[in-house]
């Protein structure tokens, strides 16, 4: 079985593999919000506006550079499940499965993206349509790009805005103290939702699809070595659901395992297979094969 500084360093593979796409992606939908406003600011008119939605969609090219980097995050989050696993090396099936569920992750990510920016560009057309003012249709486009973190000149928004920024990217975060300031925020700005944006959706898909791969990769690989046996690792956090505290750190056959996903519910469990949606929407749980001799 991996001792506790393994799973805390694979701990700190997959989540500082999250963070810095997550930071990828905040960098890029503040590029994204800019350029994109400016186009619209740039048309003479409603009617020329109706006429570019092509040349909008060109503003959001910056997201390809994250399809571009998830590969070399997701294979290091692999190399570190092998090490951490200690059953074996690497051989053809791992690679063939890593260049798989790769794949898969990045489709799952552009689907996701694209289908945002698309509901972005058509909201500006048809508020162009519909008569809306060009400089309020480039706002309503800043908060469709990045939400609370949309470019203001408000002084009150933007020292809100830092104070969120440093509160979401704390080691132990104070839901209590995001929320609040979450909610003086959106009295700010008027009313914008904190999740309907691309940068929020873009780091909720990444942190999703990152454990996903990790959990499929390890899952697999696993069991192609037969082991029959998993400890549900990864710690417990203030945000840690009620169902994943009771059972970090258990030690579970693999029979268990599917009687337990198939025959209970918890809030936020997510359909599937246990090994990959582990325990439901934002779970950093990981299952560690333990081998017979282990106990």
């Amino acid at each position: 079985m991996a001792d506790q500084a393994q799973i805390t360093q694979h701990d700190n593979t997959i989540t500082g593999a999250i963070d810095n796409l997550s930071s990828e992606i905040d960098t890029s939908t503040g590029i994204i919000e800019n350029r994109l406003a400016e186009l619209i600011l740039a048309q003479p008119d409603n009617r020329a506006l109706t006429q570019n939605r092509g040349l909008l969609l060109q503003a959001f090219s910056e997201l390809d550079n994250i399809s571009t980097i998830m590969p070399g995050a997701l294979a290091e989050i692999a190399g570190d499940t092998i090490a951490l696993q200690g059953i074996g090396e690497r051989d053809a099936e791992d690679t063939g499965a890593q260049n798989t569920l790769s794949e898969i992750a990045q489709n799952e990510f552009v689907t996701e993206v694209t289908n945002q920016k698309n509901t972005i560009v058509d909201a500006v057309i048809l508020g162009a349509v519909g008569g809306v003012a060009i400089n309020e249709l480039a706002q309503q486009a800043r908060y469709g790009v990045s939400g609370l973190y949309a470019q203001t000149d408000n002084p009150t928004a933007r020292r809100l805005q830092t104070r969120l920024r440093s509160l979401e990217s704390a080691t132990n975060k104070d839901p209590n103290a995001i929320q609040a300031v979450v909610s003086e925020l959106r009295d700010v700005l008027g009313g914008v939702a904190r999740g309907a944006n691309l940068r929020s959706l873009g780091q909720r898909v990444i942190a999703e699809t990152v454990m996903k791969f990790d959990g499929a990769f390890a899952g697999g690989r696993a069991k192609r070595r037969e082991i029959k046996r998993f400890e549900y690792a990864g710690g417990i956090i203030e945000t840690s659901r009620p169902f994943c505290q009771a059972l970090d750190g258990a030690v579970l056959t693999e029979d268990e395992i599917y009687n337990i996903w198939n025959g209970e519910s918890w809030g936020g469990k997510m359909p599937g297979d246990p090994f990959v949606v582990r325990g439901g929407y934002n779970c950093r749980h990981f299952w560690v094969p333990v081998s017979d001799d282990e106990q």
